[in-house]
């Protein structure tokens, strides 16, 4: 008995299960190899020790009311500055703890969302409700200027101890 063929198929099984084989090997090395080339090619994934706001951002901020927020270049990732309601500077990365996906600022509720899985933050980073596990990573900020009028010059810095170790080589 000879196995017949149907005439509408597209696709033989061996042809179909190789591809699908390909598929998920290749699925499968990109998920050895990609962490391998990141540690060993840092790149854009790697977190600045510091960044300086260039005059653009400095006028962007200086305009910047009163519950908004700006967002600015952290390496690879977006950086939060908000100024809270009561005229305070914050800085956070601007990435979930949960699965690294962005989050926005939302003035209306005063909050940070992050809508790949509805994680909320207050407006100190903190985990509000969601998957979030841990707060947002909050960034230091070293300042020249009145933050209530004009802000001349603006360093937002990893750590506080990142910023306190240049200080120290600079006073050397």
């Amino acid at each position: 008995m000879t196995p017949q063929q149907m005439p509408y198929s597209l696709v033989e099984r061996r042809t179909f299960l190789v591809r699908i084989g390909a598929i998920l090997g290749a699925s499968f090395l990109g998920k050895i190899f990609l962490p391998l080339w990141r540690y060993v090619f840092p790149g854009k994934f790697r977190e600045p020790e510091q960044v300086d706001f260039s005059e653009d951002l400095l006028l962007q901020l200086n305009e910047l009311e009163h519950g908004d927020c700006l967002r600015f270049a952290w390496g690879g990732f977006p950086g939060l500055l908000l100024r809270a309601r009561n005229g305070e500077l914050r800085v956070f990365k601007g990435v979930c703890t949960h699965a690294d996906c962005n989050v926005a600022w939302r003035p209306a509720e005063n909050d940070f969302f992050c809508a790949c899985h509805e994680g909320f933050y207050d407006e100190f980073g903190r985990n509000v409700s969601g998957p979030p596990p841990r707060p947002l990573a909050e960034l230091f900020l070293e300042l020249e200027g009145e933050p209530a009028a004009q802000i001349t010059k603006l360093t937002v810095w990893r750590n506080e101890s990142v910023w306190r170790k240049q200080s120290e080589e600079l006073d050397a």
